[in-house]
C-alpha cells in the first residue's frame, strides 16, 4: 500500500465527528479502547481525542497534512489488513500533539490511522518512520496553555453540600411541597408510569432489566408492570451520603441506591446488561456529562433505549453554582451540551453508535438514544 497523504488531504474538510475505537489502545494507554474526537473552533487546527473510559484523559491531535503538506506516512500491508482498509481513500490519519513552552509538537513517528467507514483505528509505526521526528514543531496558532487535569472543578464539589441539604429537608418534611412524590418513591408496589410502561411494552425481554442513573436516595421509577417482571437497579454518585440521611430519618428504601458515578458505570455493570437506561435531571450535574452518556450507552444492550430528561440550560438558570456547570439544549434537532468553554454536539458525536431523537418542549430537553452497536466493535481478523 502506498502513502496515505492524498487520502488525508481529501478528508481534511470532513472532520469525522464520531466515536473512534482503538482495539489495541494507544502507547501507554492500552486499556482505553474508545475515544471521541472533539472540536473547538478556538483550537483549530487541533482537535481533542477524549478517552471514554479508564483515566478519561484527552490528547490534542491534528491532521498533519493540514500543517505539514509533505507528511506521507507509509502504512504496512499488515496494518492495512488489520484496519480493513481497501485503499487510501478509506483512511484518516491523526497525529498526537504535545504543547511544550507554548509550541505545538506533533508526533510523526506514531500516527493514528483510522478506517473512516468503521471508525476503527490503530496507532502505527510507518514503514518510513525513520524520515520523521518524534516531536516536530507545527504552527498551530494556539496561545500557550497546558492540559488541565480532569478532576471536578471546586465549584462542582461545592454542590454536594447543597444537594444533601435539599434531600435532608425533603426527607424531614416527607417530600417538601411534593408529598405524593415522597409516598410514591417509598411504595414498593408503585406501578410503572404510563410513559415508562409504553417503553417496557416495546421490549421483547421478560424480565426487563432497567437502570436508573442519578436516582437520588429513592428512585422515581415504578417497579410493578402489569405484564412483565421489572429488575430495577438505581445508582447515584452520592449513594453513601444518602444512606446516612435515610438512617437519620428512619427511612428504609424499598430499593437501595448503589454508589456509582455516571461516568464509571462500566466499573459496576457489564456492557450490554440493561434493556432500558433512564436519567432525569442529573446528567447535567455530572462533572463530565458526555462521558456519562457514553457510559449509559455502554451498559445498554444493542437495540435498547437510553432516555435523558433534563431542564434546558440549567447552569445558566442557576448562575453556574454547585453542580450546575453544563447546559443541555436542542438546536436544529441536535442534542447540544455546553459548558466550561466546550460544546458537544452529541447527535453528531454518537451518530455512528446510536440513533438520537431529541426534543425541546416547555423548557425541557428529552432525548431518546437507541443503541445501534457497541462503542467498540471487534477489529478485523488477522491471518
Amino acid at each position: 500500500m502506498n502513502t496515505l497523504a492524498h487520502a488525508v488531504n481529501r478528508q481534511a474538510s470532513q472532520s469525522p465527528k464520531n466515536v473512534i475505537c482503538l482495539p489495541l489502545g494507544l502507547l501507554g494507554f492500552e486499556d482505553a479502547k474508545n475515544y471521541a474526537l472533539l472540536f473547538n473552533p478556538q483550537e483549530r487546527p487541533l482537535m481533542r481525542l477524549q478517552m471514554l473510559e479508564g483515566a478519561k484523559r484527552w490528547f490534542f491531535v491534528v491532521r498533519a497534512s493540514q500543517v505539514l503538506p509533505d507528511y506521507q506516512p507509509d502504512i504496512s500491508d499488515q496494518d492495512a489488513e488489520f484496519l480493513g482498509l481497501s485503499g487510501p481513500a478509506d483512511a484518516v490519519v491523526l497525529n498526537i500533539v504535545t504543547l511544550l513552552q507554548g509550541r505545538a509538537m506533533a508526533n510523526l513517528k506514531g500516527p493514528i490511522v483510522i478506517n473512516r467507514l468503521s471508525m476503527v483505528g490503530k496507532q502505527i509505526i510507518p514503514r518510513n518512520a525513520g524520515r520523521f521526528d518524534l516531536q516536530h514543531p507545527i504552527n498551530s496558532g494556539l496561545k500557550s496553555k497546558t492540559q488541565p487535569d480532569h478532576n471536578p472543578p471546586a465549584n462542582w464539589s461545592d454542590g454536594i453540600a447543597s444537594e444533601l441539604d435539599f434531600w435532608d429537608r425533603w426527607l424531614s418534611t416527607k417530600g417538601l411541597q411534593w408529598p405524593e412524590d415522597y409516598k410514591r418513591r417509598l411504595d414498593p408496589n408503585t406501578p410503572v408510569q404510563p410513559w415508562y410502561e409504553k417503553i417496557l411494552d416495546e421490549i421483547p425481554a421478560d424480565p426487563v432489566r432497567v437502570l436508573d442513573v442519578g436516582a437520588g436516595p429513592l428512585t422515581i421509577l415504578g417497579r410493578i408492570h402489569p405484564r412483565k417482571k421489572v429488575l430495577l437497579e438505581a445508582t447515584d454518585a452520592l449513594a453513601r451520603e444518602y444512606d446516612v440521611l435515610l438512617r437519620k430519618h428512619g427511612v428504609i428504601p424499598p430499593l437501595p441506591t448503589t454508589c456509582a458515578e455516571a461516568e464509571k458505570l462500566t466499573n459496576h455493570f457489564a456492557p450490554g446488561m440493561f434493556d432500558f437506561v433512564h436519567a432525569s435531571n442529573c446528567i447535567d450535574h455530572c462533572a463530565e456529562p458526555f462521558l456519562a452518556i457514553c457510559q449509559m450507552l455502554a451498559v445498554a444492550r444493542i437495540g435498547a433505549t437510553v432516555l435523558l430528561s433534563h431542564e434546558e440550560n440549567e447552569a445558566e438558570h442557576e448562575r453556574y453554582t454547585g453542580f450546575h456547570q453544563w447546559n443541555f439544549t436542542v438546536e436544529n434537532g441536535n442534542f447540544i451540551i455546553r459548558g466550561k468553554g466546550q460544546t458537544f454536539n452529541v447527535t453528531e458525536l454518537l451518530g455512528s453508535v446510536a440513533a438520537l431523537d431529541s426534543h425541546l418542549e416547555n423548557g425541557w430537553v428529552t432525548v431518546h438514544l437507541r443503541k445501534l452497536k457497541a462503542l467498540c466493535e471487534e477489529p478485523p481478523s488477522r491471518n
